[in-house]
């Protein structure tokens, strides 16, 4: 296929990209909350640097104009003050093989979102400890191509995450809710004749099943809803990933998964049919693994 022809429509790219890093981010945790719960109680905590590396390999097996594969490397380095405390830095990279970086450049090697990240677990528990909130809040740096073409200063972004201790009913089983919103600083509100985006609205749902020792089962679903400057709604989406991981030791872990968005509500024909969620409109299946410290 010709790179020439193809430029990256201006999110989708990216959210399918956040989709795999996202279940990334819910299986770490998941796994390494059982890792602890195994772990003698015993143990005095150590304040330690953490984080992992990374790749993702994602292909929608299209021959025709929808051809797009890509391949991410993430990584994130922090630090673990306390046992619920931590902070650090998150960021990667991502090749493009049948588009470019923007319609700016002709680079097919882009930079992913950079986050400075602080976050606590277990703030608040209630139910008997059934539910437990934490909270998280992220500065956006504008290293992305995108965001340097529509001059984001930063960003910032809050997450409520919310989890339930459903493992005392179904063994294995973790379930958790993730509201978040993101304000964005643009230096102008529009660009090349669009209207920016100025808050971004998600919920965000996983469940992991753990199959076995070493097997485990995640689904997400992410709900987005963008509200531009001047304060009305564009392309709400919805979308779904699922995966099936495989815990390979301690550090190292590998998943194959296969993911698709839809967006529910056109503002120029009004609401559209979600059942491209499952057609073959986006489809892409993907291969991670990462390295976990």
């Amino acid at each position: 296929m010709n790179r020439s022809n193809l430029v990256v429509k201006n999110g989708v790219l990216l959210a399918l990209l956040s989709l795999t890093a996202t279940t990334t981010l819910a299986n770490e945790t998941t796994i390494a909350n059982t890792q602890n719960a195994d772990a003698d109680s015993s143990q005095t905590f150590q304040p330690a640097f953490t984080g992992y590396v990374a790749g993702t390999y994602s292909d929608d097996w299209a021959s025709d104009y929808r051809d797009d594969r890509s391949f991410s490397i993430d990584l994130k380095l922090g630090y673990q003050f306390t046992p619920n405390f931590s902070a650090g830095v998150i960021t990667g990279a991502y090749y493009l093989d049948t588009a470019y970086c923007s319609t700016h450049t002709k680079d097919y090697w882009c930079m992913s979102s950079t986050s400075l990240y602080a976050k606590y677990n277990n703030l608040y528990s209630f139910f008997d400890d059934f539910t437990t909130i934490g909270v998280q809040g992220r500065v956006i740096l504008p290293t992305t191509q995108y965001s340097q073409d529509t001059n984001l200063y930063f960003g910032l972004k809050g997450y409520v995450p919310i989890s339930f201790d459903v493992d005392r009913y179904v063994d294995g089983l973790s379930l958790s809710l993730t509201p978040s919103v993101t304000k964005y600083f643009n230096k102008y509100k529009t660009a090349g004749g669009q209207n920016l985006t100025e808050y971004t609205l998600a919920l965000t749902l996983d469940t992991t099943y753990q199959i076995s020792d070493k097997f485990y089962f995640t689904v997400s679903l992410d709900d987005y809803n963008y509200i531009t400057y001047q304060g009305s709604t564009t392309y709400p989406t919805i979308s779904h990933t699922e995966e099936l991981g495989y815990q390979a030791t301690d550090n190292i872990y590998v998943g194959v998964g296969y993911t698709n968005s839809a967006q529910y509500y056109d503002p120029e024909h009004g609401p559209s049919p979600i059942s491209d969620l499952f057609d073959d409109k986006d489809p892409h299946f993907y291969l991670t693994t990462y390295y976990s410290f």
